[in-house]
């Protein structure tokens, strides 16, 4: 019997939404306690917390020099705010040159 029911405390976790509330089992002195607990995050199938979506975007990367859009790339808008200015080689200009990033 407890087998089953963490069969399906296992299945609500991955099924919860940000803000339920699911049944949970502690096992304390040999008595088995049922407790609330308020999910926090979206968990997947494992049980592990997934990543937000819309953090990343992506963006292309510009030559200086000849200003041919060569990379293609994703970015943190959190960690990176502004634009991102990298040294990458350049296939038109055949040596490596400053890219940066370009709507």
């Amino acid at each position: 019997m407890l087998a089953a029911l963490l069969l399906n405390i296992r299945k609500d976790l991955t099924n919860a939404n940000s803000g339920d509330t699911i049944p949970l089992l502690i096992c304390l002195n040999q008595q088995v306690l049922f407790l609330l607990y308020k999910v926090d995050a979206k968990l997947n199938a494992e049980g592990i917390d997934m990543a937000k979506a819309g953090i990343r975007e992506k963006i292309i990367l510009a030559c200086e020099v000849c200003k041919q859009r060569n990379y293609n790339t994703m970015k943190n808008k959190k960690n990176d705010p502004d634009r991102l200015e990298m040294q990458k080689y350049c296939r038109f200009c055949r040596k490596h040159t400053s890219h940066k990033e370009t709507k």
